[in-house]
């Protein structure tokens, strides 16, 4: 079980540096720090996905908790604002710990208080229960104040007279509008009563925004507060929901409150079945792996890119596929994935990602040169591991097909394949390439041309593509695509094999040759087919060892370039410029791992040295990730040993890719 104690819940620094992460299944979300101290406009009880799984809306942003004892209130919740924080609940925290669902426990010499947060499935709702215990039958009384948003997540809301502030209230449930245009929430509890006592809480600040150059004040409207009287063993639950809530007029019954709850315990219990539960790392990946499985319309399913601001990005999607899903026998799940992307395609280009405030037809983007070569990758892997090749053939190898043709004349973005058989794109206004940082109109990494990691993606699905020909008896294509594989390959080592520099360029165009030594390149080993030799793929797993891995992924610039930035901190023009400038990612462990057993065989001794690799990252998923692994790392702070405490995690606080190629490399590689 991931277990703080006091120690941690008491030290606010270390207490806020680590949130927590609910998930529906819709693309909702619950989220906040180990003491219920909002850090992000993101932050939030209930995050609703109104067009699933975007269009998401932060409706109930916390509950503030009084417990009133022979009249001495005693106030259990925390918040920050101007220059001090208040209240100062977390001084009664004595223990937060998450196994399937996040819990708090408040304590004092006479009273414990444990408050348990869950989010149904497939459902816009989430369920918060507090359960008392103290030494006597009586202990006093216990008020619930809910504070509203109502915003974009994306956005921040300030006090206005346009809020409507009409509460309707019955027995054991309420619901209020606040805006129009906008659904109705729905409360349903087994309080007493409900108080109407509506009015604005001024300036919250969230530090994490202000840390990113974003603005960080909010004020927040309150309808009224829930009485409650308590005593040694009642349980007070609380269900916040948006989607039925006009039918939902009837009070909700305790035990379908009961209902709820042990309905997503199963579910949860069922993603684990069969590991053990001391194999804490296979158990919390498993988890975390589920949390990014989303709807979408027409009962089709995705792939969000990371909690709590993307949506579901077709590069990011098609990477992360294999250790979500494959490495878990998922195929079911997987397909319905890859057909959601695979029948948005224009062109021959998988979506780069599908926008969050679709408006009209415009759903979806294609800025991307890889993520449709990802999902040559994937197809392989998918027949592979699953053996349906009905499958591929059926709904896949005609728009493979397709896509390869499209590719090899020309498509969106100047995408094409050159006269010496490999694939370059874009110019230097376009970041089409993962290292896609954009300032203003400045792209901060110009990979425009023939890209290292895009040309091997490229001989990879030559490759695949020949690989399904012979599976379908395809001759016409099968004698094709081997004389342009022979040509690609001897292009590949042409082109981008630097021997003064022993491993590949990063980049070749028009403008010259850019050497970087950057983890682009590992793809050249990692991926299913090489158009390296042997010599050549060890060659290149040293360079990278040597410069770019780190305890906790890898550097996407070695650190003594004169581009290199060693913190990613700052505004977002600031952000930026260090993404993908030495930043560190620990999605790239998975292509390392795989580069390096590819490299040097798949020895006991080179497995466990694998293992090794992944331990640091499997430590902060158990401890400050609680339970989830971040999108990046400082390129500098990673250099901290992984005998020490773990530096923080930088960017979106659980990252697709980050858990499920490290989920892959442990599930698959070890």
């Amino acid at each position: 079980m991931i277990h703080f104690g006091r120690d941690v819940c008491s030290n606010l620094a270390l207490a806020t540096q680590r949130e927590w992460l609910e998930t529906n299944g819709l693309g909702g979300y619950a989220s906040s720090t180990l003491i219920g101290l909002n850090t992000r406009r993101y932050h939030g009880l209930l995050v609703a996905a109104l067009e699933p799984p975007v269009r998401r809306f932060l409706l109930l942003s916390k509950l503030e908790e009084t417990l009133v004892i022979d009249g001495t209130r005693i106030d259990l919740s925390s918040n920050q604002y101007p220059g001090t924080i208040y209240p100062q609940g977390h001084q009664f925290l004595v223990e937060f710990e998450k196994q399937f669902f996040p819990a708090a426990t408040f304590q004092s010499r006479e009273w414990n208080i444990r408050k348990t947060v869950f989010m149904p499935y497939l459902k816009n709702s989430v369920g918060v229960e507090y359960s008392f215990h103290g030494p006597s039958n009586t202990l006093g009384g216990f008020e619930i104040r809910p504070l509203i948003a109502f915003r974009d997540h994306h956005a921040l809301t300030f006090e206005n007279d346009v809020l409507h502030r009409d509460v309707e209230v019955m027995p054991q449930f309420l619901q209020l509008s606040p805006y129009s245009g906008l659904p109705a929430l729905a409360i349903h509890h087994n309080s007493e009563t409900f108080v109407r006592d509506g009015y604005w809480y001024k300036s919250f600040e969230y530090l994490r925004e202000k840390e990113r150059g974003q603005d960080f004040r909010e004020d927040l409207f309150s309808p009224g507060y829930f009485q409650a009287p308590i005593r040694n063993g009642t349980c007070l639950w609380f269900l916040a929901e948006v989607d039925g809530a006009a039918s939902h007029r009837s009070p909700l019954n305790p035990e379908a409150f009961e209902t709820l709850k042990q309905t997503e315990l199963r579910r949860r219990r069922a993603l684990v079945q069969g590991i053990s539960r001391q194999d804490t790392a296979r158990f919390y990946m498993r988890l975390a792996a589920d949390q990014f499985l989303v709807r979408r319309a027409e009962d089709r399913r995705s792939i969000l890119a990371g909690y709590p601001w993307f949506t579901d990005w077709g590069r990011d999607t098609m990477i992360s596929i294999p250790g979500l899903l494959l490495v878990t026998n998922h195929y079911a799940a997987a397909r319905e994935v890859v057909l959601t992307f695979v029948k948005s395609m224009q062109k021959g280009l998988v979506p780069n990602r599908f926008i969050d405030r679709p408006e009209s037809d415009h759903v979806a983007d294609y800025n991307t040169v890889d993520a449709t070569l990802w999902l040559f990758q994937l197809v392989y892997s998918l027949a592979q591991r699953s053996g349906d090749l009905n499958f591929v053939k059926q709904n896949l190898y005609e728009p493979l097909l397709e896509s390869f043709e499209w590719h090899r004349k020309g498509t969106l973005f100047d995408i094409h394949m050159d006269d010496d058989a490999l694939i370059t794109a874009g110019n230097s206004n376009l970041q089409l390439t993962w290292m896609d940082a954009k300032a203003g109109d400045r792209v901060i990494t110009p990979r425009h041309g023939k890209a290292v990691e895009i040309c091997a993606l490229w001989y990879n699905a030559i490759q695949v593509l020949g690989f399904l020909a012979r599976k379908f008896r395809d001759k016409v294509r099968q004698e094709e695509l081997a004389a342009l594989e022979s040509r690609a390959k001897e292009s590949f080592r042409r082109v981008f094999w630097n021997p003064a520099n022993q491993h590949l360029n990063d980049v070749v165009n028009s403008e010259g040759i850019d050497a970087s030594l950057r983890p682009n390149q590992l793809l050249a080993v990692s991926l299913a087919f090489s158009p390296l030799s042997k010599d050549q793929k060890k060659a290149v797993v040293n360079a990278v060892t040597k410069a770019l891995v780190t305890p906790y992924g890898l550097r996407t610039l070695a650190p003594d370039d004169p581009h290199y930035c060693g913190t990613y901190q700052g505004n977002s023009a600031e952000r930026a410029a260090a993404y993908h400038q030495g930043t560190v990612w620990p999605w790239l462990l998975g292509p390392y791992a795989t580069a390096y057993l590819n490299a040097h065989t798949r020895t006991a001794k080179n497995k466990r040295y694998v293992r090794g690799l992944l331990q640091p990252l499997l430590n902060y998923l158990l401890n400050e990730g609680v339970g989830q692994i971040p999108e990046v790392f400082d390129g500098d702070a990673a250099k901290t040993s992984s005998k020490d405490a773990a530096p923080p995690g930088k960017g979106c606080i659980a990252q697709a890719w980050s858990v499920a190629e490290i989920h892959r490399v442990l599930v698959g590689e070890m």
